[in-house]
């Protein structure tokens, strides 16, 4: 899936996400931290599970041109942009 950067600059925590071909994810955190986990995709349905996260995180995705729309399970919204 790539990399991909908060595309409104909202965001107080990820600068940015690394999706690898080998079902693994990066996540590098403002302040330099980076998170780390596996992730898979089925339909349009992506669920990650990152180190030191309790539970697994579950998005409804669209990816249109260069742009990343993740939908949580409570319908919020987030957009990001590919790098």
């Amino acid at each position: 899936m790539g990399r991909w950067k908060d595309a409104d600059g909202s965001s107080d925590g990820s600068e940015s996400t690394e999706f690898h071909a080998d079902g693994t994810v990066t996540e590098r955190i403002t302040g330099g931290e980076t998170i780390r986990g596996r992730y898979s995709m089925g339909g349009q349905k992506l669920t990650i599970n990152l180190e030191g996260v309790a539970a697994p995180l579950s998005f409804t995705v669209a990816i249109k041109e260069e742009t990343l729309e993740m939908t949580d399970q409570d319908g919020q919204k987030a957009s990001y942009r590919r790098l």
